[in-house]
């Protein structure tokens, strides 16, 4: 739940709350592959790719729903030139 939500005050801009929902979604589960997705694609539209690909590495490396389209999109992430 705490996931979900974090996703959609993301897609609201409200980075802040979302930032703070997703944190508490990883102190519960650490293992939750789409909660790291979802915290590394809140980083990446923040312009943090430090940040983000450890948590978008992690989630694939945990497997779950949708793995074959995350590792797309990573995939994708990775290409995009560094600043």
């Amino acid at each position: 739940m705490l996931t979900e939500l974090g996703a959609w005050l993301t897609a609201a801009n409200q980075s802040d709350e979302a930032k703070l929902l997703l944190l508490q979604a990883l102190a519960l589960d650490d293992t939750s592959a789409l909660a790291h997705w979802r915290m590394g694609e809140l980083l990446a539209a923040a312009n943090d790719r430090a940040g983000a690909t450890p948590h978008y590495a992690k989630s694939l490396a945990l497997g779950g729903p949708l793995l074959e389209e995350r590792q797309i999109a990573y995939d994708a992430f990775k290409k995009v030139a560094q600043p």
